[in-house]
Protein backbone atom coordinates (compact mmCIF):
# COMPACT_ATOMS: atom_id res chain seq x y z
CA UNK A 1 0.00 0.00 0.00
CA UNK A 2 2.98 2.39 0.94
CA UNK A 3 4.29 2.06 -3.33
CA UNK A 4 1.11 3.25 -4.92
CA UNK A 5 1.22 5.91 -1.76
CA UNK A 6 4.39 7.27 -2.19
CA UNK A 7 4.40 7.26 -6.54
CA UNK A 8 1.16 9.20 -6.15
CA UNK A 9 3.19 11.85 -3.86
CA UNK A 10 5.92 12.21 -6.04
CA UNK A 11 3.33 12.84 -8.92
CA UNK A 12 1.71 15.39 -6.81
CA UNK A 13 5.28 17.02 -5.85
CA UNK A 14 6.12 17.13 -9.78
CA UNK A 15 3.12 18.68 -10.42
CA UNK A 16 3.13 20.97 -7.72
CA UNK A 17 6.52 22.19 -8.62
CA UNK A 18 8.31 20.33 -5.52
CA UNK A 19 10.14 18.15 -7.83
CA UNK A 20 14.20 18.33 -6.84
CA UNK A 21 16.49 16.21 -4.62
CA UNK A 22 13.84 15.51 -1.60
CA UNK A 23 10.77 13.95 -4.58
CA UNK A 24 14.13 12.02 -6.22
CA UNK A 25 14.72 10.66 -2.32
CA UNK A 26 11.20 10.00 -1.66
CA UNK A 27 10.84 8.24 -4.95
CA UNK A 28 13.98 6.47 -4.89
CA UNK A 29 13.62 5.06 -1.13
CA UNK A 30 9.53 4.47 -0.63
CA UNK A 31 9.89 5.94 2.79
CA UNK A 32 8.33 9.40 3.71
CA UNK A 33 10.54 9.40 6.21
CA UNK A 34 13.48 9.89 4.31
CA UNK A 35 12.51 13.39 3.66
CA UNK A 36 13.59 16.35 5.65
CA UNK A 37 11.91 19.48 6.81
CA UNK A 38 11.83 21.65 3.87
CA UNK A 39 13.11 25.68 4.49
CA UNK A 40 10.31 27.73 4.55
CA UNK A 41 9.81 29.69 1.51
CA UNK A 42 10.70 26.94 -0.94
CA UNK A 43 8.84 27.21 -4.05
CA UNK A 44 7.31 24.02 -3.98
CA UNK A 45 5.82 24.12 -0.67
CA UNK A 46 4.53 27.47 -1.44
CA UNK A 47 3.13 26.44 -4.61
CA UNK A 48 1.23 23.26 -2.41
CA UNK A 49 0.31 25.79 0.10
CA UNK A 50 -1.39 27.73 -3.03
CA UNK A 51 -3.13 24.78 -3.88
CA UNK A 52 -4.65 23.55 -0.55
CA UNK A 53 -6.19 26.89 -0.38
CA UNK A 54 -7.57 27.23 -4.06
CA UNK A 55 -7.97 23.80 -5.12
CA UNK A 56 -11.34 21.51 -4.73
CA UNK A 57 -11.51 18.16 -3.17
CA UNK A 58 -11.53 16.13 -5.92
CA UNK A 59 -10.08 17.13 -9.62
CA UNK A 60 -8.89 14.37 -11.70
CA UNK A 61 -6.44 16.48 -14.11
CA UNK A 62 -4.61 19.01 -11.40
CA UNK A 63 -3.82 18.41 -7.76
CA UNK A 64 -6.72 18.35 -5.07
CA UNK A 65 -6.65 19.96 -1.80
CA UNK A 66 -6.15 16.31 -0.03
CA UNK A 67 -3.09 15.99 -2.36
CA UNK A 68 -1.43 19.16 -1.15
CA UNK A 69 -2.18 18.43 2.37
CA UNK A 70 -0.92 15.19 1.90
CA UNK A 71 2.84 17.15 0.15
CA UNK A 72 2.92 19.59 2.95
CA UNK A 73 2.91 16.73 5.38
CA UNK A 74 5.52 14.85 3.77
CA UNK A 75 8.03 17.54 3.48
CA UNK A 76 7.09 18.23 7.56
CA UNK A 77 6.17 22.11 6.23
CA UNK A 78 5.66 23.52 9.89
CA UNK A 79 4.56 26.87 8.31
CA UNK A 80 1.80 25.42 6.95
CA UNK A 81 0.17 24.18 10.26
CA UNK A 82 -2.23 26.89 11.10
CA UNK A 83 -3.46 26.53 7.21
CA UNK A 84 -3.90 22.96 7.41
CA UNK A 85 -5.63 23.41 10.67
CA UNK A 86 -8.02 26.26 9.01
CA UNK A 87 -8.67 24.16 6.29
CA UNK A 88 -9.50 21.41 8.09
CA UNK A 89 -11.92 23.22 10.41
CA UNK A 90 -13.92 25.00 7.57
CA UNK A 91 -14.30 21.17 5.64
CA UNK A 92 -17.19 19.12 5.23
CA UNK A 93 -14.95 16.49 3.13
CA UNK A 94 -14.64 13.57 5.83
CA UNK A 95 -11.61 12.35 3.60
CA UNK A 96 -9.60 15.62 3.58
CA UNK A 97 -9.97 16.21 7.25
CA UNK A 98 -8.73 12.85 7.95
CA UNK A 99 -5.53 13.38 5.16
CA UNK A 100 -4.92 16.63 7.23
CA UNK A 101 -4.99 14.99 10.90
CA UNK A 102 -2.25 12.35 9.08
CA UNK A 103 -0.68 15.35 7.92
CA UNK A 104 -0.49 17.09 10.97
CA UNK A 105 1.17 14.10 12.64
CA UNK A 106 3.96 13.58 10.62
CA UNK A 107 4.53 17.30 10.88
CA UNK A 108 4.79 16.73 14.54
CA UNK A 109 4.16 20.68 15.23
CA UNK A 110 3.02 21.25 18.88
CA UNK A 111 0.46 24.19 17.32
CA UNK A 112 -1.50 20.97 16.12
CA UNK A 113 -2.34 19.24 19.73
CA UNK A 114 -5.20 21.25 20.93
CA UNK A 115 -7.24 20.78 17.78
CA UNK A 116 -6.24 17.49 17.08
CA UNK A 117 -8.11 16.56 20.45
CA UNK A 118 -11.16 18.69 19.67
CA UNK A 119 -11.30 16.58 16.50
CA UNK A 120 -10.59 13.47 18.07
CA UNK A 121 -13.49 14.15 20.23
CA UNK A 122 -16.04 15.73 17.80
CA UNK A 123 -15.45 14.52 14.10
CA UNK A 124 -18.29 12.64 12.86
CA UNK A 125 -15.86 10.40 10.66
CA UNK A 126 -14.42 7.31 12.37
CA UNK A 127 -11.15 7.72 10.03
CA UNK A 128 -10.62 11.44 11.06
CA UNK A 129 -11.21 10.80 14.96
CA UNK A 130 -8.57 7.69 14.41
CA UNK A 131 -6.10 9.50 12.37
CA UNK A 132 -6.42 12.21 15.12
CA UNK A 133 -5.64 10.19 17.80
CA UNK A 134 -2.53 9.21 15.81
CA UNK A 135 -1.21 12.21 14.91
CA UNK A 136 -1.78 13.15 18.77
CA UNK A 137 0.44 10.03 19.62
CA UNK A 138 3.24 10.67 16.68
CA UNK A 139 3.13 14.96 18.32
CA UNK A 140 2.75 14.38 22.01
CA UNK A 141 4.23 10.25 22.50
CA UNK A 142 0.71 9.90 25.01
CA UNK A 143 -1.87 7.26 23.73
CA UNK A 144 -5.31 8.49 23.42
CA UNK A 145 -8.52 6.50 23.62
CA UNK A 146 -10.68 6.87 21.38
CA UNK A 147 -13.47 4.37 20.29
CA UNK A 148 -11.34 3.33 17.18
CA UNK A 149 -8.64 2.19 19.97
CA UNK A 150 -11.05 -0.19 21.78
CA UNK A 151 -12.48 2.04 24.07
CA UNK A 152 -15.48 4.59 25.36
CA UNK A 153 -18.33 2.87 23.33
CA UNK A 154 -17.49 1.55 20.21
CA UNK A 155 -19.32 -1.52 19.39
CA UNK A 156 -17.14 -4.15 19.79
CA UNK A 157 -16.40 -2.64 23.43
CA UNK A 158 -20.24 -2.51 23.85
CA UNK A 159 -20.55 -5.64 23.10
CA UNK A 160 -17.88 -6.88 25.14
CA UNK A 161 -18.93 -5.25 28.12
CA UNK A 162 -22.33 -7.00 28.22
CA UNK A 163 -20.75 -10.39 27.04
CA UNK A 164 -18.66 -10.24 30.64
CA UNK A 165 -21.31 -9.03 32.33
CA UNK A 166 -23.36 -11.73 30.93
CA UNK A 167 -20.33 -13.99 32.10
CA UNK A 168 -20.38 -12.11 35.53
CA UNK A 169 -23.83 -12.47 36.40
CA UNK A 170 -23.04 -16.11 35.69
CA UNK A 171 -20.08 -17.04 37.42
CA UNK A 172 -22.37 -14.99 40.28
CA UNK A 173 -25.39 -17.49 39.82
CA UNK A 174 -22.78 -21.05 39.85
CA UNK A 175 -21.05 -19.76 43.24
CA UNK A 176 -24.13 -18.83 44.65
CA UNK A 177 -26.28 -21.99 43.98
CA UNK A 178 -22.49 -24.10 44.82
CA UNK A 179 -22.65 -22.24 48.13
CA UNK A 180 -26.09 -23.38 48.93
Amino acid sequence: MRGPMVSAVVCVLVIAGCAGPKAADLAQSGKPEATQPSPPGETGLESALTILIGAGYNTYYEPSKTDAVVALGVFRARDAVPEIIRQAKASRNQNFRSEAHKALGWIGDPRAVEYLKTAMKDDPYYFARHHAAMALEAITGEKYDTPEHGFKGSPSTRIGKKLMELIEEELKEDNKSSDE
